[in-house]
């Protein structure tokens, strides 16, 4: 399950959500390292950040799941591909980031696949005032 928290910065509130255990072909999850500092990425299209998410895994500076994003966009980017196969994911890094280049829809599909993947569980999303995409209020979706 996903829990996407749209809100205007303004009406930010905390919420706590249960920890997540689903990790992707039964991978075992690493712990992420004591940090040094906070890893920034810097991207021009919105689907570069998966790569820079699955840098942060390997690197371990993420843990492999259970992350929370804040997402801060006018767009919640939380569309899903029509034509990529779900398991894509699972195979090839390299294909995955082809279909997101290569998609008819567009750049506003990257978040999904990191939670289908079991890398996310929790997206606040921060928004402009006027952007109404997706009202304000706590939503938990199932993905996959």
């Amino acid at each position: 399950n996903l829990s996407v928290c749209p809100f205007v910065l303004s009406t930010a509130r905390a919420f706590m959500f249960p920890e997540r255990k689903a990790t992707a072909k039964n991978i075992r999850p690493k712990r992420a390292r004591a940090s040094q500092g906070l890893p920034v990425y810097i991207c021009e299209y919105h689907h570069e950040a998966l790569r820079c998410l699955h840098h942060a895994i390997r690197r371990r500076r993420l843990s492999f799941d259970g992350v929370t994003m804040v997402h801060l966009d006018a767009h919640p980017d939380l569309s899903a591909s029509t034509t990529m196969p779900a398991e894509t994911i699972f195979d090839s890094p390299h294909e995955l980031y082809h279909h997101m280049r290569t998609d008819p829809g567009g750049i506003a599909h990257w978040i999904l696949p990191a939670v289908y993947g079991g890398h996310i569980r929790c997206v606040w999303w921060v928004r402009p005032s006027w952007a109404h995409q997706i009202a304000n209020g706590d939503y938990h979706v199932a993905v996959g």
